[in-house]
């Protein structure tokens, strides 16, 4: 298993502010969901009122990896029940219950491919917004593009996950009626092409 190495350093000088940060070894780090997926990190200087926690940049959800004082270097196992997503190293003040420094994001990312679907109830509507709804599994950042037939676009952007379903109103303008092809890509992974895609009617 590949080990991926963030350092975290903490500095301070007695009898003055404490100030700390945590930088990455890596500009971007993906660890896959394989077995006990695990990262190593250096930590420095740490007060015995301070932990490691990775923080879900998209929810704000933060789960405990452990308590740490003083300084070292350790392998850890992803906590077990994280959700797939986005993340940060923070140190976490437990006394005063504030974050004091956090790393670059790293992404914690399932080894299956990105299954994603569009339902075929939300392809069809009279109105000029439509609403259309999908799932999405294996997969923390979607995108969606609608574009008419002369591929002239209608609406573009991320659209937010609730669990494994999503759902997004079409309100930058109002569609003509029309047919119009709807598309939805790995926001994060232009490679994977295109992961879903269908037909839309504005009646």
């Amino acid at each position: 298993m590949k080990k991926y190495y963030i350092l975290i350093c903490v500095v301070g000088v007695v009898g003055v502010a404490f100030f700390a940060y945590i930088s990455l070894f890596l500009q971007r780090v993906t660890v896959l969901n394989v077995n006990m997926p695990s990262i190593s990190y250096r930590y420095e200087n740490l007060s015995a009122n301070h932990s490691i926690v990775f923080v879900n940049e998209a929810t704000g959800n933060w789960y405990m990896d452990r308590n740490l004082s003083g300084s070292g270097e350790i392998t850890t196992m992803i906590p077990a029940g994280t959700p797939h997503g986005t993340y940060v190293l923070s140190i976490l003040d437990t006394q005063a219950g504030k974050f004091s420094a956090k790393s670059e994001s790293f992404t914690y990312a399932s080894d299956e491919k990105p299954i994603v679907t569009i339902d075929q109830n939300s392809l069809k509507s009279s109105s000029r917004n439509p609403v259309i709804s999908g799932t999405a599994q294996n997969i923390s950042d979607i995108a969606i593009l609608v574009e008419d037939k002369s591929s002239q676009r209608y609406f573009g952007g991320e659209v937010d996950l609730n669990g494994s379903t999503w759902m997004v109103t079409l309100n930058e303008t109002e569609l003509p009626k029309g047919e119009y092809t709807v598309q939805i890509f790995n926001s994060r992974d232009d490679s994977q092409g295109v992961l879903a895609t269908g037909k839309l009617l504005v009646q």
